[in-house]
Parts: structure tokens; sequence; C-alpha cells
């Protein structure tokens, strides 16, 4: 007897002419969309590919942002994503409708399979210089080959300024839903410090200097676990389905977020400041003295230490929309708060503000 997962593939696979379905894995990495490797036999010969059943809610013109960004990427040469395969009528996805016109259904598709080596997840990755050099270089060619799409459809979510506010907004409204968890007790107790956060993070971002960076179509989940490596270099990134127009600096923050945060111990939240350049530096050396983008900018570099604690803020709320929104383990979310927490009091010393401040200016 087919299992559900079975009839589901092979249904979406009718929509294809790549083979039959031999096998499959389901990828428990992910968080927000459903994956599955899939091995498929044509002609006797076996290929491996990657479908991804998008969430529920996701618009049609998001699914076409995305998809619009792998195939600009492609045509720019950078050859380090996965290809869309295109279905029987020339499409980049499957739309299944789930019932009435207005409502919008479920979405497919497949890629190319990546090779490389899933070392890590957004979590504590414990890469080393090789690893941080390629992964710097990685995001640098990135923004480059995206800077001059004219992406189509649109991703519905706020840039990080517009979003702010509303983050503010719902932290409030979340810490009165409690569940009587730990997680819950927690957030009550450092709302306020959260919020004062917010505030000077929004202060920040509206100073002049930071009005006019630089925007483009950027990743916005670019970690460690959306890297394939071999050899210590990046030879994949994949999940683009989180990427947007934003302020380049948000990008290269939300990486350094990902990349330079503690987990382990009394140093949980704190920043290291010494690898980050390292990361920087090399972002750096990468788009000096070639065409498109170019180096992070004077007024980037200096709205850079807001953009790391707004990164984090974003990813905090994250953390409380899927806690709120979904059956996670309150143990596992706790963690990632306190994770977020704990980067926000490492911003209040002023020390290490200082530091972070004279470092990246010293770039």
């Amino acid at each position: 007897m087919k299992t559900q997962a079975t009839a589901e593939i092979e249904y979406i696979l009718q929509h294809y002419q790549i083979g039959e379905l031999v096998g499959f894995q389901r990828d428990e990495r992910g968080y927000i969309n459903t994956s599955y490797a899939i091995e498929i036999e044509i002609q006797g010969a076996r290929k491996k590919y990657f479908l991804r059943r998008y969430k529920q809610g996701i618009k049609k013109e998001e699914l076409l942002f995305e998809h619009s960004l792998i195939e600009h990427l492609i045509e720019r040469g950078f050859d380090l994503v996965a290809k869309l395969i295109k279905t029987r009528s020339g499409d980049t996805y499957v739309h299944q409708r789930s019932g009435g016109e207005d409502e919008e259904g479920v979405f497919y598709a497949i890629f190319e399979f990546l090779l490389g080596d899933d070392k890590y997840t957004w979590v504590n990755p414990d890469f080393d210089d090789e690893e941080l050099n390629s992964s710097a270089t990685v995001l640098a060619q990135f923004h480059n080959a995206a800077s001059d799409l004219i992406p189509k459809g649109r991703r519905s979510e706020p840039k990080i300024i517009n979003l702010l506010p509303s983050i503010s907004t719902n932290l409030a409204r979340y810490a009165q839903g409690s569940r009587n968890t730990a997680f819950d007790a927690y957030l009550v107790e450092h709302l306020d410090l959260i919020q004062r956060s917010v505030s000077r993070v929004i202060n920040a971002l509206n100073e002049p200097v930071c009005q006019e960076l630089v925007q483009l179509v950027i990743h916005c989940d670019y970690h460690p676990g959306n890297l394939k490596f071999r050899g210590g270099q990046v030879i994949g990134l994949f999940d683009f389905d989180w990427s947007k127009i934003d302020m380049r600096c948000f990008d290269v923050a939300l990486g350094i977020f990902y990349f330079f945060t503690d987990w382990e111990g009394e140093k949980d939240g704190a920043l290291r400041i010494d690898q980050a350049n390292l990361f920087l530096t090399t972002y750096q050396d990468t788009l000096k003295d070639r065409p498109g983008v170019g180096p992070l900018s004077a007024a980037e570099l200096k709205c850079l230490p807001p953009m790391i604690n707004a990164s984090n803020l974003y990813v905090l709320n994250w953390t409380i929309m899927d806690y709120v929104n979904k059956p996670v383990d309150p143990d596992e979310y706790l963690i990632y708060l306190k994770h977020s927490v704990n980067l926000i009091k490492w911003f209040e010393d002023e020390h290490n503000r200082v530091h972070l401040e004279r470092e990246i200016a010293s770039l």
C-alpha cells in the first residue's frame, strides 16, 4: 500500500518528463517547507532531484520572485545554485489548488540535486577559516550576480526598516498569549529588554546615513545550513524562498549573526568580532576592483552594527512566530529565544558596541 508521501510525489511527477519514482527521503532539516530527495529512473538510468512542497499560504508572486532569481543567477554564471526543472507545460512549478478560486492551494517545484556535504545547520556551526573565507566570497559573488536583477513577482515581507515596528507589535501580542511554558515565562521576563532593543535599532536605522544604502535582491537566509561544502569550499547555495529586495547591508549583517554568534555556555549570544572582520575583509576584497555592486560603502559599514542587531531581532521574531503558530518543542525554541536575548544583552554593553564599531570602521 502506498504511503501518502509516495502518492503525493508520484502525482507531482506526472507533470514532468523526468522518469519514474524509484525512492525518496524526506529532508528533516527544513523548518518552513516540506522537501524530499527523490530518485528517478528513466531508460535504465537513475538520477536524484530535489522536490519541494512550499509552505501553506505562499503566494504565486513570491514563487515567481524566487524562481526568477535562480534563473538570473544561472544566466550570470553563478553556478552554485540548483537549476529548476521545467514541467511539461514549461512552468517552473506545479500548482495544486485545494478548493475555491480564492484559495492559493499548494505549490511544488523540482530542482536539480546539489552535490556536496550538508555539514552544518544554522545552530552552532563549527566551521574553519577556509570555509569562512569561501562563505564570504560566495555571498559577495551572489550579491554581484543578483545586483542587476529586475525580478518577476514580489516577496510580500516588508523591508527590515519597515518590518521592525510590526515586530514590536507582534512581541507585545505574543507575550499576552502565554501557554505556561518556560518559553513563555522567559519571553515575558525579557519583553521590556527586547522592546528597548527594537526601539534603539529603529532609531539607528532612521539616521540619514542609513536611509540611502544599496538595495538589491538579497538571500535573507544566508547561513552555513544553506550551503554545501567540499574540501573547505562552498560548492552549493540553496533556499532562496526568503529572498527579497532590501538593503545589501542587512544580508551581510544576517550572515554575521548566523556565522559568528556563540551558542555555548556563558558565551552564548556573544559576537566573535575577529572572525566577523575576517569575513568582512574577504567580502570586501572579493568585490574590489571588479564591475558590479562593489564593496560595502563607508555608509554601509557605519550602519552594519545596528543591522546586526536588526538581524538578531528578525530571527527572534521568526522564533516567536514559529512557536506561536506551529506545534513545536518549547524547550528547543527556548534555546533559540535565549540565544537572541543574550545577543541583545551583548549589545547593551557599551564596550562590546564600541569594539565592534571600531573594528568595522577599520575596514
